[in-house]
């Protein structure tokens, strides 16, 4: 073990940043399972150098950003904050192997490393190791706290200690480098108020028309354990994704984006389709080189009803552009917005559908004189299950990876919600999708034969209601745990080509009223997937000689009337 000792000046606390206040709340929600978001890394030696080089190294870079030495804690108001002590010790592991170990040793200890949460706020954000195979160090194995870093921090920090080992040890950086405390006063500014406002402003736009979930179908026993990922190699769809993008004049990830949508709609048989992602913020310049979290999350909504899928490509490379320039904001804001949006639908947003591109930048597009024959490389693709949880926050998530001459893809599921054996038709209509869209235009909406992704589980009795697929049985029983002593019923009706949910209710001596029986069922609301708040509500003088007939309740003299969206009124 070596000691790396260091003195600074003392910061803080201060607050976190939108960035580590996320990273944060996804911590706290896992609770003793959050090593799942610890991040890391490991950094070759160049030849020549030994543990007191590489410790130099480290002390250089511990110094210079101020994330690697913060602690983490709450405050007296039950507010997380950060604070730079003045000095304190970081341990560095040694770990040492035989002439031909090195390798593996350095892998096994990085999986070791990660494999338990960081106990904040008595320990550093940051693990730290040196694999040596002797005198000599060969690697430093780096495990950092996702609430102090991001993947963008992380390749920071390697590049820079890449840069250390390589020229003369501990050379000092050229200029300052920015610091997470620096960034959270600029966030509660008045100019970083108005950046956080801009993006509320475009999600609430994004959120008004969005479906109320992905996956509108009854829950279903779950598989053992839960949470369940698949990864698809498929040399077919890289090289297509790669080919529509050049057609396009855009980026793969754009063509991905728009695939996995109308994959998306295409389950859910669902014209709209909302997709959360994961925003680095990279791309601004004050952000660039900062160690610490600086990811937002993105709210896109899309139609996938018509035009064609080179249409929805384009769609998806201009709003992917204003979302990423508009998505900074106060995570507690965007709550209260999504909260907000909930209540003026008579909705609950289930927003735990993403998508995360990992792979930076573009690959090179295809040069190919004559390109491979797509059909025979849809041979050569491989789904296989690659690990499972018990607890996760998502219901659908979709990530890809670079990986030489084919990149892979993965989906993580709920199977709650979305059966084990429709997952490999999924990823495999994606790769159908997007070797189609090379051959020529593709149709939107698209014909299930074409993916072949697989019908949603419904039976008839399912009704769309402000763009989202519900079960009026489902509504009638929100409705009676909502007030169980207030008989009730809920019937649809057709307005100008939309269905509504009209709530009758029997009255109570003036207590029963649309204000108070909304309140009341919008708490009940989250509950209840398949369901969404009535669009009207009808409160009637008796109770009719048969309850369950909507036709009995609307011959009953009306006493009050509201509606559950946007606002409500008595009559």
């Amino acid at each position: 073990m070596v000691s790396i000792h260091f003195t600074a000046a003392h910061r803080g606390p201060g607050p976190l940043t939108w960035g580590q206040r996320l990273a944060w709340s996804d911590s706290r929600w896992l609770g003793s399972d959050d090593h799942y978001y610890n991040l890391t890394t490991i950094v070759a030696v160049p030849p020549g150098r030994d543990v007191a080089d590489v410790a130099d190294a480290l002390r250089a870079l511990i110094l210079r950003h101020e994330a690697l030495r913060t602690r983490f804690y709450v405050d007296g108001d039950d507010e997380p904050v950060q604070e730079v002590p003045a000095d304190g010790v970081i341990e560095v592991e040694v770990a040492q192997s035989g002439p031909d170990g090195a390798d593996a040793l350095a892998d096994e200890v990085r999986q070791r490393l990660r494999g338990t949460g960081f106990r904040l706020p008595d320990q550093w954000p940051v693990r730290l190791a040196v694999v040596t195979d002797g005198v000599l160090a060969r690697y430093v194995v780096l495990v950092f706290s996702h609430i102090a870093v991001d993947g963008g921090a992380v390749r920071v920090v390697a590049a820079e200690l890449d840069e250390l080992l390589t020229g003369p040890a501990a050379a000092p950086a050229t200029e300052a480098a920015p610091q997470p405390l620096d960034r959270a006063t600029f966030e509660v500014s008045e100019a970083g108020q108005r950046m956080s406002q801009r993006a509320l402003d475009l999600l609430a736009r994004e959120l008004s028309t969005a479906p109320q979930t992905m996956f509108p179908a009854m829950p279903r026993s779950p598989a053992e354990p839960r949470f369940w990922r698949m990864e698809m190699r498929s040399p077919a769809a890289t090289i297509a994704l790669r080919q529509v993008a050049v057609q396009c004049r855009t980026t793969t990830s754009n063509v991905l984006l728009a695939a996995v949508a109308v994959i998306l709609g295409t389950y859910a048989r669902s014209d709209r389709v909302m997709v959360k992602t994961i925003l680095g913020n990279r791309g601004f310049r004050e952000l660039r080189d900062l160690v610490c979290v600086t990811i937002s999350n993105g709210h896109l909504a899309f139609d996938v009803s018509a035009g064609t899928f080179t249409d929805l490509v384009r769609t998806c490379a201009s709003r992917t552009l204003l979302v990423q320039a508009r998505g900074q904001c106060d995570p507690r804001d965007r709550s209260r917005v999504i909260a907000g949006i909930n209540e003026e639908r008579g909705i609950n947003l289930d927003l735990s559908t993403f998508f995360n591109d990992f792979r930076g930048a573009d690959p090179a597009p295809p040069t190919e004189e004559h390109p491979p024959d797509l059909d025979a490389l849809c041979g050569r693709t491989r789904l296989s299950w690659i690990g499972q949880w018990e607890r996760q926050d998502a219901k659908f998530f979709f990530h890809v990876v670079h990986d030489d001459d084919c990149d892979p893809m993965y989906v993580m599921i709920d199977s709650a919600f979305i059966p084990l054996d429709d997952v490999g038709p999924l990823l495999l209509g994606l790769e159908r999708l997007v070797v189609h869209a090379v051959r020529g235009p593709v149709r939107l909406p698209v014909d299930p034969s074409v993916t072949g992704v697989p019908s949603p589980r419904r039976d008839e009795g399912w009704r769309l209601v402000d763009g989202c697929w519900i079960r009026p049985d489902d509504v009638r029983a929100l409705l009676r745990a909502a007030v169980p002593d207030v008989v009730s019923w809920v019937a649809p009706h057709e307005k100008d080509g939309r269905t509504e949910l009209v709530a009758y209710l029997a009255a109570d001596g003036g207590c029963v009223t649309p204000e108070t029986v909304h309140e009341a069922v919008m708490a009940e609301l989250p509950s209840w997937p398949t369901a969404v708040a009535p669009t009207r509500y009808v409160v009637c003088s008796a109770v009719p000689a048969a309850p369950e007939s909507a036709d009995a309740w609307r011959s009953v003299p009306i006493t009050a009337s509201g509606t559950g969206r946007r606002a409500l009124r008595s009559a």
